[in-house]
């Protein structure tokens, strides 16, 4: 990974973060930086569909894997739910009598060029920088599924077939990714924006044109905890683009993400006694505490909703980039606004923590968050997705 001067950093991370502003605004022009990269939108979304029509038409390009592969996807950036979702349905399938792996791209680890194992099922064999957060997140959670990486995902399939022979391969944000044949795609949408604001990146967060969708086996709307009528937005932007068949055609649930505490680090560092995965420390802990948040994922927003809801005072807080990688001036802006704010505890989420992976010797306790996914009407989900492998084998 290449590493920039903190003032170059600095910089990019402010460009970053303007981008993301505009990206995520509503949508409306608002001038001629607007303009310009509305009209680079345009030119995506083109090329978008000429890449869709090459796939359609040529169905040999996308090799087949000689398992049944799961795609889990979604056609916005960041945010709706990939890893929580992948890690349920590895859970989900292990427990019917599946061997499962994992294939993921790895999005800003080292071995995302070369490929490679970043877990055996037993052992982690890879860091957060070499393996990428999000897979070496998920080889801390889960028990016997192997996780491969690798940008070239067939080639990190056969990988995974010649190492773990598994039943069954979920491909890790695979929608776009159509050198791949699957058996089922699952698409996940943010139950509150499904579309972003209707923008092609780089105006909007849309990766492909709205009518994509229709690849969809099955269709997920994330995060709708807080929302009274989860489908209205969704079903709204469908009419607006003309794709009410879509609803009429397409299986579709509702889910919710569920903050709880996945570990506490004590003020040296080291973990506190007892806050592995497998005894999780009690939430109570949390409740009344002043606290010092910090997170660098696509929805800050969202994590520092979801601490207020585990009962925690907010005093302070510093929002990254997505993927952020961490460094020793980073450690010190934490830890200063921390104590300018009174906390008594540093909290953050668990993809952050596995990205510093007890680099930084932090002064207070640090509590981490994770997230679990749950699902309305999770038995017909499960069956669904059960009477779908039966019939694919």
């Amino acid at each position: 990974m290449r590493h920039f001067p903190a003032g170059k950093r600095s910089n990019m991370n402010t460009l970053k973060r303007k981008m993301e502003s505009i990206m995520n605004d509503n949508g409306l022009p608002k001038g001629i930086p607007d303009r310009f990269l509305w009209g680079i939108s345009r030119c995506y979304g083109h090329v978008m569909k000429l890449r869709d029509r090459y796939y359609r038409q040529s169905p040999e390009r996308s090799g087949k894997l000689p398992c049944m592969v799961i795609s889990i996807g979604n056609i916005t950036v960041g945010g709706t739910g990939k890893t929580p979702m992948t890690v349920y349905l590895a859970t989900m399938l292990q427990r019917s009598g599946y061997r499962v792996a994992i294939v993921s791209r790895g999005y800003g680890g080292k071995a995302s060029r070369t490929g490679g194992v970043v877990c055996d099922g037993k052992n982690i064999l890879m860091d957060a920088r070499m393996a990428g957060d999000e897979p070496y997140m998920m080889a801390g959670r889960l028990q016997d599924v192997p996780i491969v990486v690798g940008s070239r995902r067939y080639e990190a399939g056969m990988l995974a077939m010649e190492r773990f022979s598994p039943d069954i391969i979920l491909l890790d944000d695979g929608f776009q990714h159509r050198k791949v044949k699957r058996d089922l795609d699952i698409l996940l949408l943010d139950a509150a924006r499904p579309f972003g604001n209707g923008h092609l990146l780089p105006r909007g967060t849309l990766r492909e044109p709205v009518e994509m969708i229709r690849r969809a086996d099955i269709m997920v709307l994330t995060r709708a905890g807080n929302l009274a009528e989860p489908e209205t937005p969704f079903r709204k932007q469908l009419s607006q683009n003309h794709l009410e068949e879509v609803a009429a055609n397409t299986p579709l649930f509702i889910s919710s993400h569920e903050p709880y505490l996945y570990s506490i680090h004590a003020a040296d560092g080291q973990e506190d006694a007892g806050d592995k995965p497998s005894s999780l420390p009690n939430p109570s802990l949390l409740k009344g505490k002043s606290v010092f948040t910090f997170s660098g994922i696509a929805k800050n927003q969202d994590f520092q909703t979801s601490v207020t809801n585990l009962g925690c005072r907010i005093v302070g807080t510093l929002a990254f980039p997505d993927h952020h990688d961490y460094h020793d001036h980073d450690f010190s802006a934490i830890i200063q606004a921390a104590r300018k704010s009174n906390a008594e505890m540093l909290v953050t989420t668990e993809k952050d923590d596995s990205r510093m992976a007890g680099r930084f010797p932090f002064p207070l306790p640090l509590a981490v968050i994770g997230v679990t996914m749950t699902i309305r009407e999770e038995k017909a989900f499960q069956n669904l997705i059960i009477s779908r492998l039966t019939e694919t084998a």
